[in-house]
């Protein structure tokens, strides 16, 4: 009745184990036996599976249509060579589209490098349905981060005293 990784495809027929078929797949709604009664049964299944796939992969184009080559950009703090103190993750990735396009995604759609620490463009695909996958650009942008001097402790307190002995003096 549905679609099971490694072992097939709705409407193929399978020889499978016993055990498996009767202790999992039919508790579970995933497989009928071969009768009759069921043969027609996933006929209706089957037909109404069709029109959700077709349905489901009409939306995904629509949206490809809104996304395909968009680029998305994320800033990430970085070194002067562009190497990032953290890394970009698909999560951020997910967040942007999220911000910029209104579109809710999952994480194991989104096909890219695990983690980038380099700031730079990345092409980036995006599986929206089995059949449809969109493709975008994604550049990382390396902010560096400017560090003001710091002044030392004793510095500032012998400037203080300084100060101090100035005002004493000049009363």
């Amino acid at each position: 009745i549905k679609d099971i990784k490694g072992v097939g495809k709705i409407g193929d027929r399978k020889k499978l184990s016993g055990g498996y078929v009767r202790n999992y797949l039919i508790p579970n709604n995933l497989a009928l036996l071969i009768t009759p009664n069921n043969l027609m049964k996933f006929e209706s299944i089957k037909k109404q599976d069709n029109k959700r796939r077709l349905e489901e992969q009409k939306d995904a184009e629509l949206l490809k249509q809104s996304l395909e080559g968009k680029t998305i950009s994320i800033t990430a703090v970085a070194q002067n060579e562009g190497k990032l103190y953290g890394s970009v993750t698909i999560g951020d990735v997910i967040n942007e589209i999220t911000n910029n396009f209104n579109v809710k995604l999952d994480k194991k759609q989104i096909a890219m490098p695990e983690h980038l620490k380099k700031a730079g463009d990345y092409d980036i695909n995006i599986n929206l349905h089995s059949e449809v996958v969109c493709k975008m650009k994604l550049t990382v942008i390396g902010q560096v981060k400017k560090e003001e001097p710091k002044e030392d402790k004793k510095d500032t307190a012998k400037e203080k005293a300084k100060s101090k002995e100035e005002e004493i003096k000049t009363d």
